[in-house]
């Protein structure tokens, strides 16, 4: 049988895989936020509680929630407009 090439996996995939082989969490979380730059809309919301217990830098989660789209999510259209959520203007 021949070992098949997973490559490398998606970025919440990333987070998974470090957080389960016992990477640091914080580290972990500002990794994909900072360099990847591509968890999705319904990740990034999905996790903002684990970010916090974490101890991510909270205007990294802010600012990247401010440049994330959330539209397609949410119900009432685009999270971060209207409630305070864009980066210095809200705490977690």
């Amino acid at each position: 049988m021949e070992e098949a090439d997973l490559g490398t996996p998606d970025h919440a995939g990333y987070v998974k895989v470090a957080l389960s082989s016992g990477a640091d969490k914080r580290e972990a979380w500002e990794q994909c936020l900072l360099c990847e730059k591509k968890l999705g809309a319904l990740a990034l919301l999905r996790n903002l509680r684990n970010m916090r217990e974490a101890g991510v830098d909270e205007t990294l989660v802010l600012s990247t929630l401010g440049a994330t789209s959330t539209a397609r999510v949410s119900p009432f259209g685009d999270a971060a407009h209207g409630c305070g959520l864009r980066a210095g203007r809200a705490s977690l």
